[in-house]
């Protein structure tokens, strides 16, 4: 399952601010795995399944909304 960027604001650009996982860690359904900052707020991003993580943006990339940040297997 992709983890697809969705900025539920009129903002379409952040900053993947944070991972709290590592590329290649299990992950439970509903863990926080990372933050994304935006212009005036930052978000959390919570593992959608549980399965194994492979991320693919690193801490303090641009990302946009729909962009894929991770893959979770």
């Amino acid at each position: 399952m992709n983890i697809i960027i969705d900025m539920w604001t009129n903002e379409d650009e952040g900053a993947l601010s944070k991972w709290f996982v590592n590329d290649g860690d299990t992950v439970r359904e509903g863990d926080m795995i990372a933050t994304v900052a935006l212009e005036k707020t930052e978000f959390e991003i919570d593992a959608p399944v549980t399965g194994v993580i492979h991320i693919s943006k690193k801490e303090d990339s641009v990302v946009h909304a729909g962009d894929v940040i991770a893959r979770i297997v």
